[in-house]
């Protein structure tokens, strides 16, 4: 990040945004923004200054709807990016690249197949039990399926050692029988047995942190427009509340040694990742 400013990324990441958004608007698909890019509409009118990504999220049957049509409505130079095309893709949810940039996480470096371009995450929302019991059971399962998939798309050398190694290395032994996506398929399942319009809760489905961050499905019932840069972002109606259980009094700012990007990347917004998958990336970036 240090060879590429933030505000110039932010430039690239928000014209990603802006054909989403068109897209949406064009077939009546929800979105609403999330995380820091719903923090950084109410507090900052646009990106966290030193944010490096933007996320959106959409109730399940918006999200297959955008899947189906946004590969043929986005510009050229936009394509989607998630499970289906890479094998070594740890998420729940996909991107929308831009196959003319490159973003390379350097826990990726050693995958090329997770090359990609500077992205939009598209993330869905789905509905949870309304018994506390069944969520932590629903929790806890999804924390397993979760864990499995990436051990099995990555190898269990890839986010063990020790102790933790050798326990996931015999339960690899099971694993290693079972196709590639289908530790993921039932995960998704799982994540799509409850709908989100009709449940009560919802929560980061796709995030192994899941129970931390409940809310009630009202927060998303509608959404409220917020400047966001040069544009308009929407944010969930339930705003406050959904801000404050993700973090507590979010107009604060954080300390300055907390002020840095989420990802450490190697980023190049005049070239496509394509270059570095087959020329390699400089060894004075690794």
């Amino acid at each position: 990040m240090d060879k590429v400013r933030t505000a110039d990324l932010q430039k690239v990441i928000l014209n990603i945004f802006k054909a989403v958004d068109r897209v949406c608007k064009n077939n009546d698909i929800r979105y609403y923004a999330i995380g820091g890019t719903c923090l950084g509409a109410v507090r900052h009118k646009g990106f966290i200054p030193w944010d490096d990504d933007l996320d959106i999220a959409m109730p399940r049957k918006d999200y297959e709807r955008f899947i189906s049509v946004a590969e043929n409505e986005l510009p050229d130079n936009l394509r989607l990016y998630g499970v289906n095309n890479t094998r070594h893709y740890e998420n729940m949810f996909i991107k929308v690249h831009d196959i003319n940039t490159t973003f390379i996480q350097i826990d990726f470096f050693s995958h090329i197949d997770r090359y990609a371009g500077v992205f939009v995450d598209i993330m869905p929302l789905d509905g949870l039990p309304a018994n506390k019991v069944l969520r932590n059971i629903n929790f806890a399962y999804s924390w397993i399926l979760g864990r499995l998939n990436i051990n099995r798309r990555f190898g269990v050398k890839f986010y063990h050692k020790g102790i933790s190694l050798l326990i996931w290395s015999i339960i690899d032994i099971y694993m290693r029988k079972k196709p590639c996506n289908y530790f993921y398929e039932k995960r998704e399942a799982l994540l799509k047995k409850y709908d989100f319009d009709n449940s009560f809760y919802s929560c980061y489905g796709w995030d192994f942190n899941a129970k931390r961050i409940l809310f009630p499905s009202s927060d998303f019932k509608n959404h409220i427009n917020f400047p966001f840069e040069d544009y308009c972002m929407r944010c969930p109606v339930g705003y406050d509340h959904f801000l404050t259980t993700m973090f507590g009094d979010y107009m604060k700012f954080p300390p300055k040694e907390e002020q840095k990007p989420a990802h450490e990347a190697f980023i190049d917004l005049n070239k496509s990742y394509r270059y570095y998958q087959e020329h390699g990336i400089p060894q004075t970036e690794r």
